[in-house]
């Protein structure tokens, strides 16, 4: 399985990493309706991956290739991003994400506001 589409489909508690880790293959291209809980994806390939307007909550991306994807619109609920590459990635209007400027690679990547003002909070940063 390689390259796939889900829609409308809940996943829940899916270690992507054991399918398809490694970084070599994009086993998803785009999910369409879904709902993504507790899910973990390690150094998995997706870049122009298209995640807009779905839900992926309690999840976990590390070591993620994420070149010019999509998020747009998208509940990323105490979604957390690590030591991805989000370079040119869009995650305009979307909410609850957690990424740590200072491990990611976002050059180029696009936020909208007030969600991007959570960019600050891994550097220490307290806004009132």
């Amino acid at each position: 399985m390689m390259d796939s589409i889900f829609e409308d489909c809940h996943l829940l508690g899916i270690n992507w990493s054991l399918l398809f880790g490694g970084g070599y293959i994009i086993p998803i291209r785009k999910l369409k309706n879904c709902q993504l809980k507790y899910n973990n994806f390690l150094e998995i390939n997706f870049s122009k991956f298209n995640v807009g307007n779905n839900t992926i909550t309690y999840s976990m991306f590390a070591d993620c290739n994420l070149v010019c994807s999509s998020f747009m619109n998208t509940n990323l609920e105490n979604t957390e991003f690590f030591r991805c590459d989000l370079t040119k990635s869009d995650f305009r209007n979307f909410i609850g994400y957690i990424i740590d400027i200072s491990n990611n690679k976002l050059k180029g990547t696009k936020f909208s506001l007030p969600e991007a003002v959570n960019l600050l909070k891994g550097l220490g940063i307290v806004i009132h």
